[in-house]
């Protein structure tokens, strides 16, 4: 389509062509998730291929860490139901956890070797989720208790086991020094013999 513009007695025709807007820009193939652009994923690569007991670790640009169940973990493997229960010991119940004020008064101190709950199979044996961060226990998923299978559904949304607040700054020193990155678990996991990919 030409356009053209007059100015003192003088005519300018220029020839252009005009774009539909849709077509102006390149859109994006697909937008990040929210897991994606606020969260820093590290992955904690159970050493047991048999059992496969991963788990994932999202550190949140706020500094709390997400606990939850890695993608190739074995129970995302096996069929059936199962339960979680935050009473890892007769005195130590999880879920009991109350926190207070900006300091998180009341919470449970966390070490990476302690366990936030325990997944009973109807099928197989129980097991451990750890920690695998020092610092504090901020809140449990309580939603859990009712629906288990949201640890399947939504295994870093709204199937998380817990959030830690970690002890700054020498907790995420020490996570980011610790654990896999995403890229390296995943490598890990296609070069490896013995993974039940």
């Amino acid at each position: 389509m030409p356009l053209t513009s007059s100015s003192n007695d003088k005519e300018l025709t220029v020839q252009a062509e005009v774009k539909r807007i849709e077509d102006s820009f390149v859109l994006c193939p697909r937008f990040p998730s929210v897991g994606e652009r606020y969260y820093e994923k590290y992955y904690y690569r159970d050493p047991d291929r048999t059992h496969r007991h991963d788990q994932i670790i999202c550190v949140h640009s706020n500094r709390l860490v997400l606990i939850s169940l890695a993608p190739r973990h074995g129970l995302f493997s096996k069929e059936g139901s199962f339960t979680v229960d935050y009473r890892v010991t007769p005195k130590c119940d999880r879920s009991a956890n109350s926190v207070r004020g900006k300091g998180k008064k009341g919470a449970q101190e966390l070490s990476p070797e302690a366990n936030l709950c325990v997944i009973k199979p109807q099928e197989g044996e129980e097991f451990f989720v750890k920690a695998l961060v020092k610092g504090k226990l901020v809140e449990v998923n309580k939603s859990l208790l009712n629906d288990p299978q949201a640890l399947k559904r939504y295994p870093q949304g709204q199937g998380f086991i817990a959030l830690i607040l970690p002890n700054l700054p020498e907790g995420l020193a020490q996570l980011k020094a610790t654990y896999l990155s995403e890229k390296e678990y995943y490598c890990k996991e296609k070069y490896d013999p013995t993974a039940d990919v």
